[in-house]
């Protein structure tokens, strides 16, 4: 094995994993009514340090278009400030209002899904 750079699967992997979560954590956000500085807030208070901007590229990724991983102690975190096992955010779901299928050239709303 080499040290190299990850190789396409592997990037692929990475974001689609990114992206769930994100798309995940946005869905549980909007359904609590909680706006990104409430749900960093409660991140915080439930003692892992969070600002809004990291929510938001979790969320919607970075300014570069890529999702932003996510470590374990935050996965962890967010589940426990939305009240949710780590497992759940971690699932493929569907949108309940794009079913993850946006419009082509929209994103949506509620998830973050564009195309």
């Amino acid at each position: 094995m080499s040290g190299g750079k990850p190789g396409p699967a592997r990037t692929e992997a990475k974001t689609i994993h990114a992206r769930i979560v994100g798309r995940n954590v946005r869905v549980l956000r909007h359904d609590r009514g909680l706006r990104l500085a409430d749900l960093a807030q409660k991140v915080t208070e439930g003692g892992y340090p969070m600002i809004l901007k990291t929510v938001q590229q979790i969320e919607t990724g970075t300014s570069s278009g890529a999702h932003r991983a996510v470590t374990v102690d935050e996965l962890v975190a967010l589940a426990k400030a939305l009240e949710v096992s780590p497992a759940e955010l971690l699932k493929p779901t569907l949108c309940p209002v794009c079913h993850g299928e946006p419009v082509p050239g929209f994103t949506c709303n509620t998830c973050g899904a564009s195309r």
